[in-house]
């Protein structure tokens, strides 16, 4: 197959990760297997030298937005054209609206992904009726969860949910014999509300040795540096930034946290979970965490926005001896294999096609 991938940059970000992971493994297979962006960004994710690279811009346009959009628009069409490829994946809602235009009149299959949670992304006018319109009449449109899928109706394409593939490190990785302190990973937005997690650790930080270490960087972080000094948290809560060695830090945390307002299908969860890294997260929209954190594990799940049952149960993990939770967890992370995921993408694009 030639398969043409399309999104923002794969600078950072959940959506770059899982796009770059399928395309190094198609082009494994032999496919033939083009990635374009719209800017190159610094500390790119790893793409195989096999993949051929295309870039819209030499660097991101600083053009009005309806200039910027035509233009990436044309390019793009005229990349496809040129390519020839048998499908286009894209993702992120900006790049598939104009992958959506681009494709317009070409022998070309297009396939979408919603990669969040659609009631939150959606939301104002035109913009929930365009998504509705594009999902709904594209050839194949991948959800991450059944809540996000339920919120499309009179779908015309191939519709399928399927998770985000955790590279292989992530498994490999052995648990430490000696374990300390809470982490979680994640831009310091108000979507991840880390400041729900600071308030949460705050309520037990006299009752536990271990401290919170919240790994990433974003627009809020003057907040939540504000919040800590005046807390008297600062020998306990630490924001040190991003981090390449992540497997590394889980491998060594006593518990991972993720207190999101909403999420599509969480890669920071994935990747604790396959580490065997006891978990509790916020059981947001549309479903991801419910979805991973199911069965013997959903009592690990905790509402939305309660920073006095997030702290709870902290404590009680804190305390407990989570052997068992681990092997759970592992367990179920078998799901999330790269080519467990490859192998559905791959039958829906074959689907697609023939």
């Amino acid at each position: 197959m030639k398969i043409f991938f399309y999104i923002s940059n794969i600078g950072g970000g959940g959506a770059a990760r899982v796009m770059t992971i399928l395309a190094n493994r198609f082009i494994k297979d032999e496919n033939e297997v083009i990635f374009a962006v719209n800017f190159k960004a610094p500390n790119e994710y790893y793409l195989d030298s096999k993949v051929k690279r295309l870039f819209i811009e030499e660097r991101e346009s600083q053009e009005n937005v309806i200039k910027k959009n035509l233009h990436r628009i044309i390019t793009l069409r005229n990349m496809i054209k040129e390519a020839c490829p048998n499908v286009v994946i894209s993702f992120m809602q900006e790049n598939d609206a104009r992958a959506y235009i681009a494709t317009r009149g070409l022998a070309v299959k297009l396939i979408l992904s919603v990669r969040n949670d659609p009631k939150r992304k959606f939301i104002r006018f035109p913009i929930k009726q365009i998504a509705k319109y594009i999902y709904t009449h594209c050839d194949g449109v991948v959800f991450q969860t059944g809540e996000a899928k339920e919120w499309f109706h009179n779908i015309k394409g191939v519709a399928g949910i399927i998770y985000n593939p955790v590279d292989e490190r992530f498994f490999r990785t052995e648990r430490a014999s000696i374990t300390k302190n809470i982490v979680t990973t994640g831009k310091f937005l108000e979507q991840k509300n880390h400041m729900l997690l600071i308030k949460a650790f705050q309520l037990i930080a006299d009752e536990v040795p271990d401290n919170l270490i919240i790994y990433g960087d974003g627009k809020l972080r003057k907040n939540y540096e504000e919040y800590i000094q005046e807390s008297g948290l600062e020998n306990r809560v630490y924001l040190p930034g991003y981090v390449v060695n992540v497997e590394e830090i889980l491998a060594s945390a006593k518990l991972f946290v993720m207190s999101s307002d909403y999420e599509g299908m969480p890669n920071s969860l994935m990747e604790a979970i396959a580490v065997g890294v006891p978990c509790i997260s916020t059981d947001c929209p549309c479903g991801g965490p419910k979805e991973l954190l199911c069965d013997e594990l959903s009592d690990n799940l905790v509402p939305c926005n309660n920073d006095r049952e997030f702290s709870a149960k902290m404590l009680k993990l804190l305390k407990n001896n989570n052997s068992a939770l681990s092997v759970m967890e592992k367990q179920r992370a078998e799901e999330y294999r790269v080519e467990n995921i490859y192998k559905q993408w791959q039958s829906l694009i074959e689907e697609i096609i023939c």
